[in-house]
């Protein structure tokens, strides 16, 4: 059995033993997890550009679009990606939906003025849900919409049926299943087939009314255009939790839309992900030194 001795990579981008002594030593194994400060993380990927004795690579990142993890690939080091964060930006999204169907703003501001009224309300029951993106993130947003009785159809890399998904099929067949949608969501890589995604003749089949919730890149979507059709009531509601431009600038007229619900960025930001991230390393440095299959072992670039 190999020995395995952590080292730990500090705020200030040192490298330190278990008793907080720094230390120059070869890295095998690296856990690039939710902790790691912005400060240290070009030091935490120029240590892994730099090192000839990399095997494995865990990454808490889902989407693995930025070029360094090209790099990592091009270089046949072993990347595992997370799915620790799937569960928080799937009950994310069905919160955002949830909001948007019944409209819990207003139902506030009726409370504050002490307004006694009707509020009706559209039902999640019987409703379509078209998902764009099966991996990890787009299963459990099924799976919980199922639970409220929603038709759920995805999008995905092949058209093979799925059960209890209604319909499945490729970006090929998006115009057919986009004007039947009165929820799309956007659990997708960004690549080429997929930027802009959304754009001006997409969003313009999208069914009257539908809302839009994007948990994926801010690129998939053509902001101008999506605001165009929040302006028309061409889409009732956009749950936005990413964006083209990060962090969004103040001038952008995201933050006054009333028919936006936007946050920073931090759909993942639920309370049990970072025990879920460290149990996945640890179940992956396990794997790794039984030489047994690992979880989320990314074998391309999406």
């Amino acid at each position: 059995m190999r020995e395995v001795s952590p080292i730990l990579l500090d705020d200030n981008g040192i490298l330190m033993n278990a008793d907080g002594e720094p230390v120059e030593v070869e890295i095998h194994v690296a856990w690039h997890n939710f902790e790691i400060g912005r400060s240290a993380l070009r030091t935490f990927r120029d240590i892994l550009r730099t090192s000839h004795s990399i095997e494995l690579v865990q990454t808490a990142a889902a989407g693995l679009d930025s070029p360094f993890f090209k790099e990592l690939l091009d270089r046949q080091i072993t990347l595992c990606n997370s799915d620790a964060q799937a569960l928080s930006i799937a009950e994310y999204a069905i919160a955002g939906i949830l909001n948007a169907y019944h409209d819990f703003p207003a139902r506030r501001r009726m409370q504050a003025e002490q307004s006694w009224q009707r509020y009706p309300f559209r039902e999640l029951s019987g409703s379509n849900c078209l998902i764009v993106g099966y991996g990890n993130i787009g299963k459990r947003i099924a799976k919980r919409l199922l639970a409220f009785e929603v038709n759920v159809s995805v999008i995905r890399r092949s058209s093979e049926e799925l059960g209890g998904i209604s319909q499945t099929g490729t970006l090929a067949d998006l115009p057919v299943l986009l004007p039947e949608a009165d929820i799309v969501v956007l659990a997708c890589a960004l690549n080429e087939s997929t930027s802009q995604l959304m754009n001006r003749r997409t969003l313009g089949i999208c069914k009257q009314g539908c809302v839009l919730v994007n948990v994926a890149r801010g690129d998939l979507v053509d902001e101008h255009a999506l605001l165009e059709c929040l302006d028309a009531g061409k889409i009732q509601h956009a749950v936005l939790d990413v964006f083209a431009e990060e962090p969004l600038p103040e001038s952008h007229p995201f933050w006054s839309s009333d028919r936006i619900t936007l946050s920073a960025h931090t759909s993942n930001a639920g309370s049990g992900r970072e025990a879920r991230g460290d149990e996945l390393f640890l179940s992956n440095l396990r794997a790794l030194l039984a030489k047994g299959p690992l979880l989320n072992h990314v074998n391309s670039q999406p």
